[in-house]
């Protein structure tokens, strides 16, 4: 179901709550989506013609814009499709499929996969240990956006089993005719109490 079709709703039938504005509603579809029990996926689009979902995703957090073709995926299915991506696919080699280690011909026969030419085991992948990342948050709606960062990465990253997720906020200002006294003195004092790090927090010329 489209996500903006859902969003009318709240607009021309009496009887559902009235929202604030579409901030709010996409706040409510991303907290649900994100959820490890969610009751629905979420996609980009989808292709009727293929029956596919683009940018299908389950228990993640979708993106902060949602596209005006975003749709909403009911669990069972977005599951469904999920699980039948990840299945393995056939690879052909020379005019045979090898399936699980076999290779088939067309007389059905079955023979071990060969080793590597250089008689080497072949080596897995090494998985990333370390995620790094600076965004710069605007003043226009700053704590929405800040909302955003930590449900759509830090809690995602979060996930990992073992995984340790340390969130910095550096705030930089710049004034071409100086900061006033007063307004140093309140900020140093505020700063003080929200234990910013003294060795790095101060005013200068």
């Amino acid at each position: 179901m489209a996500v903006g079709e859902v969003a009318d709703w709240f607009t021309t039938y009496v009887y559902l709550p009235k929202l604030r504005d579409r901030v709010v509603f996409d706040k409510a579809v991303s907290d649900a989506v994100t959820k490890l029990d969610a009751a629905f996926g979420f996609a980009d689009g989808y292709d009727e013609a293929t029956g596919e979902y683009q940018g299908l995703i389950y228990a993640k957090a979708p993106p902060v814009f949602m596209p005006p073709t975003a749709v909403l995926v009911r669990a069972e299915v977005a599951r469904d499709h999920l699980q039948r991506r990840q299945k393995p696919m056939p690879a052909t080699v020379g005019g045979v499929s090898t399936v699980g280690g076999t290779v088939t011909g067309d007389d059905d026969t079955r023979h071990p996969e060969a080793p590597p030419a250089s008689g080497d085991p072949v080596a897995a992948p090494r998985q990333p240990r370390r995620f790094y990342g600076s965004v710069e948050i605007e003043l226009v709606r700053p704590i929405r956006v800040f909302e955003d960062i930590v449900n759509a990465v830090a809690l995602q990253l979060q996930r990992t089993p073992g995984a340790k997720v340390k969130l910095t906020l550096e705030v930089e200002a710049e004034a071409p005719e100086g900061f006033a006294e007063a307004d140093v003195g309140i900020v140093r004092d505020n700063a003080r109490q929200l234990k910013f790090k003294a060795e790095s927090t101060g005013f200068e010329e």
